[in-house]
Parts: structure tokens; sequence; C-alpha cells
């Protein structure tokens, strides 16, 4: 008996010696099924329209959504932070600077897309989705959410828009 040594999602390799070519439908497939074991874990998740997952708090929502990026899959762990923010050059000064002093993930400001004017505040961090480490992907939705929550009402009160929950309230 042989051991097989292809990863999980990959097609063995060809006889020439060619790289094995990934399955990536299969890996997403993959991931989302280790997260369906994974998130209910530590979290009250709904599975979003567009496959991924989202989990509530008081003011944020966080989502945890599949990527393929080239032979890989990557989670995108993202919350809106304030909403429907008019676009000043004060906002996106405090995004580039003010607002990317933390240790890990990033804030970014995402078009409206009816108004150019206006954008969405989002904060996010990325994993890797096959070496999923519930441990990290834990912290890491606690880490996006508490931005997501604690701090939104501060930047509301400093650029205006509105707060996830006032959305859905």
């Amino acid at each position: 008996m042989t051991e097989s040594t292809t990863a999980p999602g990959q097609d063995a390799p060809s006889e020439g010696g060619d790289t094995p070519s990934v399955d990536i439908a299969a890996l997403v497939d993959s991931v989302r099924a280790r997260l369906s074991v994974v998130l209910p874990q530590e979290w009250k998740t709904e599975l979003t329209r567009w496959g991924g997952y989202a989990i509530g708090f008081e003011n944020t929502i966080v989502f945890v959504d599949i990527l393929e990026n080239g032979d890989e899959t990557v989670l995108r762990i993202s919350a809106p932070v304030v909403l429907d923010l008019r676009v000043t050059p004060e906002l996106c000064k405090f995004v580039a600077t003010e607002f990317a002093g933390y240790y890990f993930g990033h804030a970014y400001l995402l078009a409206d897309d009816d108004d150019a004017d206006i954008a969405h505040l989002y904060y996010k961090h990325s994993i890797l989705g096959e070496s999923l480490d519930p441990a990290e992907l834990h912290r890491v939705i606690g880490a996006v959410a508490w931005m997501g929550d604690a701090k939104s009402k501060e930047f509301k009160e400093r650029f205006g828009g509105r707060l996830w929950s006032e959305e859905t309230a």
C-alpha cells in the first residue's frame, strides 16, 4: 500500500512530473465544512446569501467570507464600523494614518454604489483558509468585532454616518 502525497483538494501529479493542479471548489467546500463546525463553538452564526457567515454584535456585524486566491482560500473577516460617511480629506487622512496603527487588520473605505461622495468604513483581517487554526480564527473575529463595535460610536461622533445597528433596527 502506498501513502498518498496529495493534499485534500489537489489532483495527483501527472506522469510528466507537472505540479498538481488544485481543485479550488473542493478546497472552498472543505473550508466551508470546517467553518460550519468551528464557528458555532464560540459564536451564534447565520449564513449569508453569498455563502459566508455573519455574527451579530451590539453595533456591528462580523462577516466571515471564503475567498479564492489562485490555488488557495483566504478567510476575510470584516465588520462595518460606520456607514454612509461623507468622503472628506479629513476622513481619508484618518483612515490612512490614525486608523492604520493597529497591530493586525486594517481599515478601508468601501464606496457607496449609488453616491460617489459617500463611503462605508470597514475593518478587516484575512487568514489562510486551508490551515485554519480555530483559536486564531476566534481571536481575529473578536478583534474585528471589537473594532467594529467599540470604536463605532467614537468614529460616528467624529465623522457622522450611522451604525450597522441603526440600519437593521
